[in-house]
C-alpha cells in the first residue's frame, strides 16, 4: 500500500512574522518529511532542505479589485459570504465589471482599491489553489486560517481529506474584538474538515464551546520544542531577571506584565524586568514604560532571533507568562526547557503539561507579582519548581508529535 502524500499549506513561517505558530509549523513540516511523502506550499524565505517539493508564493499585485466572494459546497442550497477581498488576478472568473458563476465560486466587483491585508490572503489562497491542482497528494494539511479557503476549495475540487491545524483562534487574538469574517472562517472551516488539530486541551474546549464543532473530529497534539544546555547560577535576589517573551497584543498580556512588574519593583527595586518582543502594541508599551515607576528597571530589547533568544534565557532567572488566552504557549516551555521556573496564566495550553509551574488568572496581577517574589527569596522553590517541569516536558519531541499527527492524516 502506498504512503499518504501530505500536502502541507501555510502562510510565512517565519518567526518574527508568526511567532510560536511559524516555530511550531516548520518543526512539524520537517519531521513530517522524515516520516512520509511531503509538498509544502508556503510563502516567505524559510529554507527547508530537508523537503524535496517546496512551493513559495509571494508574488503580489500592486493593486486590487475589491469583490465580493461566494463559496458554493456540495449543497447547492448554502452559500457562504466571507466578504473577503479577491484579487482581479484570475480573469477567467469576471470581464467588464460583470459577475460570473463558475463551479467553486461567484465574484462581483465593487470597486478598485490599494491592497488590503485580507486582499492578500485571498490573492495568497487562490494561488495556492492554482498550484496545488498541478500536484499530486492524498491529504490536504492546512495551518491557521490564513489558509482555510484554499482548504475548503481544494477539498470541494479534489475530494480529498482536509485536515486543520489551529495554532490559535480569532477567539483568542481579539476576545472582545473578534472579526467576524475570520471567526466566520475557521468555523466554516472546521466544518468541512475531516479532522481538526488543535495544541491543547485549553483549545479543543474553546473550539467546542464558541464554534461548536463536533468534538469527535477535534484531535489535541502538543508542541515540543528544541532542547539547549543552560548553566544557571544562584544569584542574590537584587540581581534576579524576570522576563517576558512574546508578541506585544492584548492576548499575550504585555500590559499586565509591565503592572506586575510595577508591584514586584515596589519591594525589589533592582530586579531587572526584560520584555523580548515586537507587535502591534510596541508603541503603547514605549509609553506606558516611559511613564511607569519601574521605567528604570524595564527593558524592552524587541524581536530577537533564535540565538540572541538561548543568549537571554541564560540570563533569566524567573518566566513570566500572563496571557489573556494562550492556545499553548511555546515561550514557557522553551524557558521550562532552559531551567527556568515559570509564572503562567491559567488561561493557556502549557498550563496543561507545566502542572508544578505557579499559576494565576491572567488579569490577577497581584497573584502573578506574589508568586514572583516568592520564586525571587526562595531559591530553593526554584530549584524545585525547575527540576519539576523539566520531569513535566521529557516526553516531549517533534518526532512524537508529527508522528500523531501523521496517524491523524492517514
Amino acid at each position: 500500500m502506498a504512503e499518504t502524500t501530505i500536502l502541507i499549506i501555510t502562510g510565512n513561517l517565519s518567526s518574527l512574522v508568526s511567532s510560536g505558530m511559524g516555530v511550531a509549523t516548520s518543526e512539524i513540516a520537517k519531521h513530517l518529511s522524515a516520516i512520509a511523502p511531503v509538498q509544502l506550499i508556503k510563502s516567505g524565505n524559510e529554507n527547508f532542505p530537508s523537503i524535496k517539493n517546496v512551493f513559495t508564493i509571494n508574488a503580489v499585485s500592486p493593486s486590487r479589485q475589491i469583490v465580493s466572494y461566494s463559496l458554493f459546497p456540495s449543497n447547492p442550497h448554502e452559500t457562504i459570504h466571507y466578504d473577503f477581498l479577491i484579487s482581479p488576478y484570475r480573469t477567467d472568473y469576471y470581464k467588464n465589471g460583470q459577475s460570473k458563476n463558475t463551479k467553486e465560486t461567484v465574484l462581483e466587483i465593487i470597486e478598485t482599491v490599494a491592497p488590503s491585508y485580507l486582499e492578500e490572503v485571498a490573492l495568497y489562497n487562490q494561488k495556492i489553489i492554482d498550484l496545488a491542482q498541478t500536484l499530486v497528494f492524498d491529504v490536504i494539511y492546512c495551518h491557521d486560517w490564513t489558509t482555510f479557503q484554499a482548504g475548503i476549495s481544494l477539498k470541494l475540487i479534489t475530494g480529498k481529506r482536509l485536515v486543520l491545524h489551529l495554532h490559535s483562534l480569532e477567539t483568542d487574538r481579539k476576545p472582545d474584538n473578534r472579526n467576524t469574517n475570520i471567526y466566520y472562517l475557521e468555523r466554516k472551516a472546521m466544518d468541512y474538515a475531516d479532522a481538526v488539530i488543535t495544541v491543547s486541551e485549553y483549545t479543543k474546549n474553546l473550539i467546542k464551546k464558541n464554534y461548536e464543532i463536533y468534538p469527535d473530529k477535534i484531535h489535541v497534539v502538543y508542541n515540543s520544542y528544541q532542547s539547549i544546555e543552560i548553566k544557571k547560577e544562584k544569584k542574590e535576589s537584587t540581581e534576579m531577571t524576570i522576563l517576558f517573551m512574546g508578541r506585544l497584543t492584548r492576548q499575550k498580556g504585555i500590559d499586565n506584565f509591565i503592572s506586575i512588574a510595577e508591584i514586584v519593583f515596589q519591594q525589589y527595586p533592582f530586579v531587572q524586568f526584560v520584555i523580548a518582543g515586537d507587535g502591534e502594541l510596541r508603541t503603547e508599551v514605549e509609553a506606558r514604560i516611559e511613564n511607569s515607576i519601574a521605567m528604570e528597571r524595564i527593558n524592552l530589547v524587541g524581536y530577537l532571533n533564535g540565538e540572541e533568544k538561548n543568549n537571554l534565557l541564560t540570563m533569566t532567572d524567573i518566566f513570566c507568562m500572563p496571557s489573556e488566552s494562550e492556545p499553548f504557549g511555546l515561550s514557557a516551555l522553551e524557558a521550562a526547557a532552559a531551567g527556568i521556573p515559570c509564572v503562567i496564566s491559567n488561561q493557556s495550553g502549557i498550563a496543561e503539561i507545566l502542572t508544578s509551574a505557579l499559576k494565576a488568572t491572567f488579569n490577577d496581577v497581584t497573584g502573578f507579582a506574589q508568586h514572583i517574589i516568592s520564586l525571587i527569596e526562595n531559591h530553593e522553590l526554584r530549584n524545585i519548581i525547575s527540576n519539576a517541569q523539566l520531569k513535566e516536558i521529557q516526553e516531549l519531541s517533534w518526532e512524537k508529535s508529527a508522528r500523531k499527527i501523521k496517524e491523524i492524516l492517514s
